[in-house]
């Protein structure tokens, strides 16, 4: 992941850039790994470790290139000790192929989906849009719905009780909008500058 973002750093691809610097792809990564154990405590500390040093490997070519430790580099840190636990306890929960895992566990990674959509869409002003004049554009469009089908196929396939599949959907689709909405106050906080 770590490669994947440092790459987008530098891409010529819009894809590649926009996907390479989103939070998604990472704690998916940190989901995914899990999905191999059955232990929480296990899972999350090892999806907390993965983060943080894919988080390191992120920041290496920086700081060896003399730009030092920018505030973007220790807010992925920090999120990786956020996300980390969390993404690593749902993938173990969910793994081995449990017919009924945790409504919760399988509706996080869904929800963190369209947080990141919904989030990524206003902060890019998706409202003032031409798409004639920039159609660029349609790379950010195809990311932002890209996370919300993807956000509806994860449940279906982590659980095989399809009557817990409204609950799943609601709860990610609840969740995910709450979410965006922190994710924005904390964004224009930070603007701010307070």
């Amino acid at each position: 992941m770590a490669l994947l973002s440092l790459a987008g750093d530098r891409a010529p691809l819009r894809l590649l850039t926009v996907l390479g610097n989103l939070g998604s792809p990472w704690a998916l990564a940190a989901f995914g790994l899990e999905l191999i154990t059955t232990s929480r405590f296990r899972g999350a500390i090892a999806a907390t470790f993965m983060l943080l040093l894919a988080s390191a490997l992120y920041a290496l070519p920086l700081v060896l290139g003399g730009y030092g430790l920018g505030p973007t580099t220790l807010q992925w840190a920090v999120v990786a000790l956020l996300i980390g636990p969390v993404m690593g306890c749902c993938g173990a929960a969910v793994s081995g192929g449990r017919p009924r895992p945790p409504v919760l566990a399988v509706a996080a990674p869904a929800t963190l989906l369209v947080a990141e959509a919904v989030f990524f869409l206003w902060e890019r002003q998706v409202w003032l849009w031409n798409l004639q004049a920039e159609p660029y554009r349609l790379v950010d469009l195809g990311i932002a719905l890209g996370f919300i089908g993807l956000a509806l196929w994860l449940p279906f396939v982590l659980t095989q009780e399809r009557g817990r599949l409204a609950r799943i959907y609601a709860l990610a689709l609840g969740g995910g909008a709450l979410a965006s909405a922190g994710l924005l106050a904390t964004y224009r906080l930070m603007l701010s500058g307070r």
